[in-house]
């Protein structure tokens, strides 16, 4: 571990981060509550003066990140073969599948997706105008979704769904690579890649005041070739729990105080179900 780290009182951190990595690339980091933060970290919207860069590049959504880095035995791949549960989806389809013309047509709803296959996804945010294609569409052609998700479910061509965030997609529209935290043991979990642009933004592209956070911030990793990171590992950092799972996902891992030797025992018959162990740090 790189850092003493702090652990404040327990709460939900659901916030928002960036940092650099070895090749000075930017990424934007969604804790969601469990995540581990940067210590210091206490602008919700920090990450979100990003998004007033102009537009230079294309999000890539990346099925890797959202493939769980602890596997359960069996395995938990999510999918709604109803198209009724899910809201602002996000289906990742293998190469074959047969898409509508009329959700082709919708723009940026079906893109190419890594590895390969195809990625639809539908980011509805509450504030959409109705006059934006896709929600007119939406609410013009529900049956013609239903049918659609029904279908490649059926087909076997579906190989997850999730939940898509409108503001992932417009980081990577600014460069950013996105990564998301995971939440096997809803504890302070790896974050996994989720978006990558097409166009990855520098760190020298920043403006001067959000050019200074970020350096602060810089990873040994590169972005492009990590699909897990660990900030716990490389950063000094809060959660919201004493104990973490380390980035390789093999161990759950205390930090020495009186509160990860209990959170250690609770957690124990869990983790060693999955195959992960539990220890306190050196």
């Amino acid at each position: 571990m790189a850092a003493e780290v702090d652990y404040p009182a327990a709460h939900s951190m659901d916030t928002a981060w960036f940092a650099i990595d070895a090749d000075g690339h930017v990424g934007v980091f969604d804790s969601g509550e469990p995540g581990a933060v940067p210590a210091g970290h206490a602008d919700p919207a920090e990450a979100y003066q990003l998004l007033r860069l102009p537009v230079s590049s294309r999000g890539v959504f990346d099925r890797a990140g959202h493939v769980p880095l602890v596997v359960h035995p069996q395995p938990r791949t999510y999918h709604d073969p109803t198209g009724d549960r899910l809201l602002e989806p996000l289906l990742f389809l293998t190469p074959e599948a047969e898409i509508p013309a009329e959700l082709r047509a919708l723009p940026g709803v079906v893109t190419p997706a890594l590895p390969d296959g195809w990625a639809v996804s539908l980011c509805l945010p509450d504030d959409l105008p109705e006059s934006d294609p896709v929600a007119q569409f939406m609410r013009d052609n529900r049956e013609l979704w239903t049918q659609f998700v029904q279908r490649v479910h059926a087909q076997g061509w579906c190989l997850g769904c999730h939940h898509v965030d409108d503001s992932g997609a417009r980081f990577a529209q600014r460069g950013a690579f996105c990564y998301s935290s995971q939440e096997t043991f809803y504890i302070a979990e790896p974050y996994g890649r989720t978006i990558q642009p097409t166009r990855p933004l520098h760190v020298s592209e920043l403006p001067a005041q959000l050019r200074t956070v970020a350096e602060a911030r810089r990873l040994p990793h590169r972005f492009a070739d990590t699909v897990y990171i660990q900030p716990v590992e490389h950063l000094d950092c809060q959660t919201w729990t004493p104990i973490y799972l380390t980035e390789d996902g093999s161990t759950i891992r205390g930090v020495g105080l009186p509160e990860s030797a209990q959170a250690l025992a609770e957690i124990q018959a869990e983790a060693q179900a999955l195959g992960v162990r539990t220890e306190e740090a050196e």
